[in-house]
Order: structure tokens, then sequence, then C-alpha cells
């Protein structure tokens, strides 16, 4: 039944991919229709960060309820997994790059040297600089450091510790987020996905803010082990939370951005990663058909890579006079996913394969 959340994975970043792709098209036009649809992609970042903590709970569940979780073979295998097609989205992003220099030696020195270790993500000048998307990758580097210590602890709860901490690392993101648009601090509200200030970036970006949701997620993978029975209705929960999960995309760019932009939504995202994984529903199989488990897999490729190749073919549109509409956008879209899948295949995984291998034995 996890195959579904690798299908879900799909859905997931082809909403960012939209989001992005339709940032630069005019607001008017016969398509408003459909804008409110991606205005709220960024969320899918929120989706991620909780499937990040219930996975690899589930991934390392043996060795962590054994006792012998392997701290050292963990990070080389994290590491292989997220940093060589990362360094590809920055190397296909270099043209991008341009636009972030400010000729500022030492500001342009901190982008570029942040961004390539991966710590952008605490560094809110920074943390959207070169490849946009990879500012998460950063946050998740960060998140599978913290997992060492957190895992085992989170490994000793029961049911209800699962529900507590769920529910209190979802209290303390809604409360970092709301203490944001009271207090002001960047002096400027309502703030929304266009502006670029200091104490924004810090709250969307932070692995100290963000990886709360993580924390969430690591608590649900908790919480399944403790109860991965089938839910009752399960079928019937499922279509209530995607139908809710509809309604929060549609409606969200109408709501607190501050708070849409994190954690606002990631119970009902823990909700529809429980009910997937412990229940056989009409969804959880449709999500689980061999196509979407293939494009579901390429699902980090797509993350990013997409910005560097929307950004190509946004070049090449003008150069040949081609307006970027909904049409285009749609064919644009289907095409870089295509291209995604062999990026998956004959980079990412060969890439993971390697660096492993190089991993002395275990004594």
């Amino acid at each position: 039944m996890l195959q579904s959340l690798t299908g879900l994975r799909f859905f997931a970043a082809f909403h960012v991919l939209l989001f992005h792709a339709l940032a630069g098209v005019p607001a008017a036009g016969a398509y408003t229709w459909f804008r409110p649809v991606v205005a709220t992609g960024y969320i899918a970042v929120s989706f991620f960060f909780v499937l990040s903590g219930f996975i690899l709970v589930y991934a390392y569940r043996d060795p962590l309820e054994a006792g012998g979780f392997d701290r050292v073979g963990f990070s080389v295998a994290r590491w292989a997994r997220i940093y060589p097609l990362y360094l590809v989205g920055l190397l296909a992003s270099l043209p991008i790059l341009r636009g972030h220099l400010t000729g500022d030696l030492g500001h342009d020195a901190g982008l570029v040297g942040s961004i390539l270790l991966g710590v952008q993500a605490f560094f809110p000048p920074y943390a959207g600089g070169w490849n946009p998307p990879a500012w998460s990758v950063s946050a998740e580097l960060s998140f599978y450091f913290a997992f060492l210590w957190l895992a085992p602890r989170a490994m000793k709860l029961s049911a209800r510790g699962a529900v507590v901490g769920m529910a209190g690392a979802y209290a303390v993101a809604l409360l970092a987020s709301g203490a944001y648009i009271a207090l002001t601090p960047d002096g400027v509200y309502p703030v929304g996905p266009d502006h670029e200030l200091f104490w924004l970036n810090f709250l969307k970006y932070s692995p100290l803010v963000r990886g709360l949701e993580f924390v969430l997620g690591v608590c649900l993978g908790r919480l399944y082990l403790c109860r991965g029975e089938p839910v009752p209705r399960a079928g019937v929960w499922t279509g209530t939370v995607l139908g809710l999960l509809g309604i929060a995309v549609y409606t969200g760019s109408w709501l607190p951005y501050p708070l849409v932009h994190n954690a606002l939504y990631a119970p009902l995202f823990a909700g529809l990663i429980y009910l997937l994984a412990t229940s056989d529903t009409a969804v959880g199989r449709a999500l689980s058909h061999p196509a979407l488990v293939a494009v579901g897999l390429s699902s980090y490729a797509l993350y990013i890579l997409h910005t560097p190749l929307l950004s190509l073919f946004s070049g090449v549109g003008r150069r040949l006079g081609v307006a970027w509409s909904l049409p285009v956008i749609g064919i644009v879209c289907v095409v870089i996913v295509g291209l995604t899948l062999p990026a998956h295949r004959f980079i990412e995984e060969p890439a993971r394969r390697f660096l492993r291998r190089q991993r002395p034995p275990r004594r």
C-alpha cells in the first residue's frame, strides 16, 4: 500500500511545477478559473516534509527497534540519495544564477558557497537563490541529521505519545506563523509569494521552523508502527480528506500567506498518508498504478530540475515568439515530466548506487 504514497508524490511535485510555470503568466485571461488551483503550489513542500519523516521511520523501523541503527550508513545513504541530482540541478541552473549575483563579493560568495554546501536554508538572504526549489533539499539535509537524534527517541513513544508529539509540533508551527503575522517584524503586511523579506524568508525556509513538519511526520510514522491497522470506512475517510484538500488548495490563496505556506494543512497531509499506508482503498489502488509509481519515483528529479527546464523552455518560446499561454504551459509541463524520467533512471539512481558502494564495510 505504500506504493500509493509514491504515486501521490508525483501529484505534489507536479503541483509545484504548475505553480512556478504559471507564475509568469498575466493574471487576466480565459484560464483565471485555474489560477487558484496552482496559486498554492508551495504547500506541496509541507506534504513532502511530513512524508519524509513518515517514510524514514518506516524504512528504518527494524534497526531502530532492534537498537542497531547505523548512523553512518544512514547519513551516507541519504546524502547519496539527495546530492547528485541536487548538483545536476545547480549546474542546469547556472544561467539563473547570474540573476541572483549582485556584484558584492561577500554576498555572492556566501550565496554560492552556502548553496553548494546545501546549508542555504539557514541563511534567509541566500535560501531562494540559484535554483530556488533547492532550499527545501537543504532543509531536508538538516532533517536527516536531526533524525539521527530524533528517531531513537521517537521509537519509544506510545501511540498516545505520538499523537501528542504531532499535535505539539503542529501547534508550535502555527504559533511561529501566527507570531510573524502579529508582530510583522519586516514592517510589511500582508505578504505573499513575491515578497523577499528577511524574517519572512526565515519563517518560510529555516529548518528551525520547517523542521516541525518533519517532526510531525516522524511522530506519524511512529503512530503507524503502533497502530498500523486498516481504518474503518477508510474509503469514506480518504474521500473526505481529499475533498478537504481540494477546498484547501482552491481557497488557500485567500488565507494568510505565512500560515498557508508553512504547516496549516499538515494534518490533512498526515491523515491522507496514514489512510493510504494502512488501508486498501480505491484511491490507493489508483495511485499504485505502475505509470503513477514510475513518475512518482522520478518526483525528486521533477522537483529539482523543473525550474531550469522551465527557464530553458520559456527562453526558447520568447525567441520563437510563442506566447506563454496555458496550452503551451501544459505541453511544456508534460515534456518536463518526460525528461525527468530518464534523469531519475540514468543519473539519480546510478549515482546513488555508486556513492553508497564507496562506504567502507561496517565493522
